[in-house]
């Protein structure tokens, strides 16, 4: 048996091959003319304790693929093999309801609208007290006075449970929600566009207290975002989708220094530079037309109509995320190693 390497991190997340299609029927009776691939072909792995940013425009499959792991969109195919506190195996694209029971209380979600995500006929303490209650971790007295040390934990005052969302900001409804996430006492969170919808004072805040309770309680992260600045920040590595697949994956200062897909280095080129002694020197990259239709997926790499450096390989051979010379960094690309591509803070 080949011993554990020293530091060697433990994965507490690995996701191979994972497909979500979604068929599109016509006539009477409905039979299938095409299918919207909205995830196709994902692999990846999150390390526990540390910041998996997951990137990309709208309409990629980020979202799509934070429902996959949480089995609120069924997967088509794949594996989703999550590591349990016990240290057993459960692959979550195939577990029954019952399976999935304890998992959902490992693993926990904060969405983009604290406003949608909170009932608002509902005050803090059943929102919180709720997830106790189902999961029959606290009730009567020892709910409320865990429902008040977990708003304290988020920073808000334990008397703020008699209130209803309505009577706070922004800012405070997604303290609220991440106190929610909190209750069972997680080991991995999913963020998707958690901070996207606040103002940028708030999401400042909002993104040191997620850091501060990661240090506090070991949390694992899922960051979706397209804000890569505040990926940079946040995150240690870095994800890049482009129609349903992952074709930059790497260390967050690798893909800022020096990105391996041209679709990462126009999206790196949109980061603001707060430097005004480049101003009105051009840095941005404008991509020619608009993200592929992933009901129809172009030939080959789903990137080559919008790339500068496509040759006829590109058009008709689909590249495969593979290692390049940085250890540790992959590209789908078939030229990765040989473009001279800039990164997020380079001026040519």
């Amino acid at each position: 048996m080949t011993a554990t390497a020293p530091n060697t991190p433990e994965r507490l997340l690995e996701v191979h091959d994972l497909k979500v299609h979604f068929p599109i029927r016509i006539g009477f009776p409905k039979r299938e003319v095409s299918r919207i691939r909205a995830v196709d072909g994902v692999s990846f792995h999150i390390n526990a304790g540390e910041t998996l940013g997951l990137v990309g425009e709208s309409g990629c499959g980020k979202s799509t693929t934070t429902r996959a792991l949480l089995r609120v969109t069924p997967p088509t195919d794949g594996r989703i093999d999550y590591r349990k506190p016990d240290g057993s195996h459960i692959d979550i694209a195939k577990a029954s309801e019952d399976d999935m029971v304890p998992v959902y209380r490992d693993m926990r979600a904060v969405f983009q609208d604290p406003q949608a995500s909170l009932n608002p006929r509902m005050r803090v303490i059943d929102i919180i007290g709720e997830v106790l209650l189902v999961n029959g971790l606290a009730s009567g007295p020892a709910l409320e006075a865990r429902v008040g040390e977990l708003l304290r934990k988020v920073g808000l005052p334990p008397e703020a449970m008699w209130r209803f969302p309505h009577a706070f900001s922004g800012g405070e409804r997604q303290r609220i929600s991440i106190a929610r996430a909190l209750a069972p006492n997680p080991r991995f969170v999913i963020a998707d566009e958690a901070v996207s919808a606040l103002d940028v004072s708030v999401r400042a805040q909002i993104i040191n207290l997620l850091q501060d309770l990661q240090a506090e309680l070991g949390l694992t992260y899922l960051f979706v975002s397209h804000d890569l600045s505040v990926v940079r920040h946040i995150c240690n590595r870095v994800a890049v989708m482009y129609v349903g697949r992952i074709v930059e994956i790497a260390d967050v200062e690798d893909i800022f220094a020096k990105p391996r897909h041209p679709y990462t280095e126009a999206l790196l080129s949109a980061v603001p530079v707060a430097d005004p002694t480049i101003k009105g020197r051009s840095r941005r990259i404008r991509l020619p037309g608009d993200v592929a239709d992933p009901g129809n997926v172009p030939p080959g790499c789903a990137f080559h109509p919008r790339c500068r450096f496509a040759t006829d390989r590109c058009k008709v051979e689909t590249p495969a995320l593979q290692p390049t010379a940085t250890p540790g960094h992959q590209a789908a690309c078939h030229y990765a190693d040989s473009l001279d591509l800039r990164g997020a803070f380079d001026i040519q």
